[in-house]
């Protein structure tokens, strides 16, 4: 068994505990996942909503409902399901978590 002096010996101790401060490091996880951040540039909210506005038969055929129908609906609705934007993350609108249900 090799011998070691106390100059070597305190390195090496040194050196172990700065290896297990790292390992017991925690890394930062994100609230917010990175798919859900690009959610308004790239969601079908966004992308499709305003168009669907803007072509009455569309929006029939993919909510299977009229316009004047949807905006009943959020109106009783609206109330219920909004929540208010954090620190950490924007609230998702009335009117995208019910297209979401009927859809």
């Amino acid at each position: 068994m090799p011998k070691f002096n106390k100059r070597t010996l305190a390195m090496m101790a040194i050196i172990l505990d700065e290896e297990e401060e790292n390992c017991h490091q925690k890394r930062r996880t994100t609230f917010v996942r990175e798919m859900l951040i690009k959610r308004n540039q790239f969601g079908e909210y966004h992308t499709l909503f305003n168009d669907l506005q803007d072509d009455e038969t569309s929006f029939y055929k993919y909510f299977r409902m009229s316009q004047h129908q949807f905006y009943v609906l959020l109106s009783k609705l609206d109330f219920q399901i909004t929540k208010q934007n954090t620190t950490f993350r924007e609230a998702i609108s009335a009117k995208e978590k019910l297209m979401g249900c009927l859809r």
